[in-house]
């Protein structure tokens, strides 16, 4: 059997892994060349720096922005950070409000049912022991117990517990 080839890896384009040093130099022809309103934007967007990098950076190259414009872009990365941070919190939100759908007075987390109705999942104790959802420890031991939990399920089935 033949060897499959390697993919090679995409690496983007080159104007967006270029160094500041590098950077600079092609955006003294890339400035000439700008049709659009919003110049620290689309230097954004075609570097692929982030906005006050890009503010720095034009700064360096001679342009001049009034603080008025200083203080938008400031803005920009503020409402930025904001939304991420409201992102994460309804994220993490929703997780927990899935645990807690998926749970009684048994099991803190249902994962199924058999067919005969019966749930399995993680019981209360067993979470206790792992911590709850937040908890970095989570992350490690829950696949532990969700692969003995889907086992003795199998067991059950196959009729071996």
């Amino acid at each position: 059997m033949a060897k499959k080839k390697k993919k090679k890896k995409r690496l983007g384009p080159r104007r967006k892994r270029l160094n500041q040093k590098a950077r600079l130099e092609n955006a003294k022809d890339w400035i000439t060349s700008y049709t659009g309103k919003y110049i620290v934007k689309g230097y954004t967007k075609w570097y692929g720096v982030d906005l006050l990098v890009a503010l720095k950076e034009l700064e360096l190259l001679g342009l001049v922005f009034s603080d008025k414009e200083k203080e938008q872009v400031m803005q920009a990365i503020k409402q930025r950070k904001d939304q991420k941070k409201r992102i994460k919190e309804k994220k993490n939100h929703r997780k927990n409000v899935i645990l807690e759908d998926d749970s009684d007075e048994m099991f803190a987390f249902i994962a199924g049912h058999t067919s005969g109705g019966v749930p399995y999942g993680i019981t209360h104790k067993e979470m206790d022991e792992m911590g709850r959802p937040g908890d970095e420890t989570i992350k490690y031991k829950s696949k532990s117990i969700l692969s003995r939990v889907t086992e003795d399920t199998r067991k059950r089935k196959s009729g071996l517990l």
